[in-house]
């Protein structure tokens, strides 16, 4: 006995009959080596290091550092990939980071501010920073990456006047650089204020309305305008996250080293971008997303530190090896259908310029 062939509803084509004591195949999970390739990227760097220099690797050290240095890198990343997905590049954060540790430094050291009237202050000028940016995207509708770097260049200029031509400030109350120093249960407390910040960008991006209607933003502006989303509104939403976790970032900075430093925010340009690229083509290829960025940046700390204990500790590692990750995820993304309909759409390419 057999069973009819079954209309599928879409074009009137018939599927071929099965018999009907013919068994049901069930498909076999796949895994999907691309969606999961940082874990086990990770992994491997963890077991390599490990029989490299397990001395110096696999210590409780080693770990505190990787999870205390790249603190300042996840908040900035947060805020930068919130930004992507919404559609705008925003390229001011490195020296936004520099002039907000500058400005708190200045403001406690020169003026005596008190330090949470100092941290406001930062943070207010990062809300300021957003403002113009997005005046100039929205009401102007100038490229964002061509604005980011006009008012990264005015950050710089604002550093240089704010240091006195760029000198170091430091000699803060003490209230203030404790902010960074503890370690509740052996965890810094920069790590903590990390997955605090990374916890809520997963949670305005995932579960949020506003976290769709950026979301809708960045895959397309005018679509997604038709549809009734303030895009301006999402556009100055992105850049605000942005300003807010870069100016945060600067005033850890200056209170981890208990010194304002006017260049301190040059170091983070490479890394921050290439773990948000990078985290893009994990777990959700092709999609900004928290959870892929977190992975991104332990999965680049760990590389990068292995190799510097391994390597005797040269500081071009740094940059090289971030360079090679950031080349590799931009790579991966241009040639993943998926991606390529995603990430460059929010970036303003198209397809064939890829």
């Amino acid at each position: 006995m057999t069973i009819g062939p079954v209309d599928l509803g879409f074009t009137g084509q018939k599927r071929p009959s099965r018999p009907a004591d013919e068994p049901k195949r069930t498909r076999t999970p796949r895994l999907d080596l691309a969606r999961y390739s940082g874990v086990y990227v990770l992994a491997a760097f963890i077991i390599g290091y490990g029989l490299w220099v397990p001395e110096t690797f696999l210590t409780s050290t080693t770990l505190q550092s990787i999870l205390g240095d790249q603190a300042v890198v996840g908040i900035v990343t947060v805020g930068v990939v919130i930004a992507l997905s919404a559609g705008v590049f925003d390229l001011s954060f490195a020296n936004n980071i520099s002039m907000s540790g500058v400005l708190c430094g200045s403001l406690m050291y020169f003026h005596h501010f008190a330090p949470w009237q100092a941290i406001v202050a930062s943070l207010a000028s990062g809300v300021v920073l957003a403002v113009v940016n997005a005046y100039f995207v929205v009401k102007v509708g100038l490229n964002s990456i061509v604005v980011t770097l006009g008012t990264s260049s005015v950050l710089l200029a604002l550093t240089s006047w704010l240091s006195d031509n760029g000198q170091f400030i430091t000699g803060f109350p003490a209230s203030f650089t404790r902010i960074a120093s503890p370690k509740p249960l052996g965890i810094p407390m920069l790590t903590i204020i990390f997955a605090v910040v990374a916890f809520l960008g997963w949670y305005l991006l995932e579960h949020t309305p506003v976290g769709r209607r950026m979301q809708a933003t960045g895959l397309g502006p005018d679509a997604a305008r038709l549809a009734g989303v303030a895009t301006s509104r999402m556009t100055l939403i992105g850049f605000l996250v942005a300003g807010l976790t870069s100016s945060l970032a600067g005033v850890l900075v200056t209170a981890q080293v208990d010194s304002a430093i006017p260049t301190a925010g040059a170091g983070y340009l490479l890394p921050v971008v290439a773990g948000a690229f990078l985290g893009a083509t994990q777990f959700k290829p092709g999609r900004l997303n928290i959870a892929g960025t977190v992975l991104a940046i332990y999965l680049l700390a760990t590389g990068v530190k292995g190799l510097q204990l391994g390597g005797g500790g040269h500081a071009w590692i740094t940059d090289a090896f971030n360079g090679v990750a950031l080349l590799a995820a931009v790579t991966f993304a241009a040639l993943s259908q998926r991606s390529t309909g995603g990430l460059w759409r929010r970036l303003g390419f198209r397809r064939e310029n890829v």
